[in-house]
C-alpha cells in the first residue's frame, strides 16, 4: 500500500523489541507466538519505553487470555491472521492514529 512502508521484520520476539527500539517505526504487527519470547512479552517490553510505537497484535489465537494478555502488555488492537488483508491494514492505521482497534 503506498501509504504504509516496512522497515523490520523480525523472527522472533528479541528481535522484534530491538528492531523496535533501533527503527523506530510507527506501528509494530506483532505475532503473538514467536520463538525466544512470545509476542506478549515482547509487546510490554517495546510499549514500556518512552516514545513506542503503537502495537498491533496478530494471532491466529481467538482467546480471551491471549486478547487480554496482549492488551495489558500494552498493545493498542488485536488483528486474527484469518481475517482479511483489508481488516489488517484498517488495524494498522487505526493505531497509528492513535486508536484502538479489536
Amino acid at each position: 500500500m503506498p501509504d504504509l512502508e516496512v522497515v523490520g521484520e523480525a523472527a522472533d520476539g528479541h528481535t522484534a523489541v530491538e528492531l523496535a527500539a533501533r527503527l523506530r517505526p510507527d506501528v509494530v504487527v506483532m505475532d503473538i507466538r514467536m520463538p525466544h519470547m512470545d509476542g506478549v512479552n515482547a509487546t510490554r517490553r517495546i510499549t514500556d519505553r518512552p516514545g513506542a510505537p503503537a502495537v498491533l497484535a496478530l494471532t491466529t489465537f481467538d482467546l480471551d487470555e491471549y486478547l487480554f494478555g496482549v492488551l495489558r502488555a500494552g498493545a493498542a488492537g488485536f488483528v486474527l491472521k484469518n481475517d482479511p488483508v483489508a481488516t489488517l491494514l484498517e488495524g494498522i492505521r487505526a493505531v497509528a492514529r492513535g486508536e484502538g482497534f479489536v
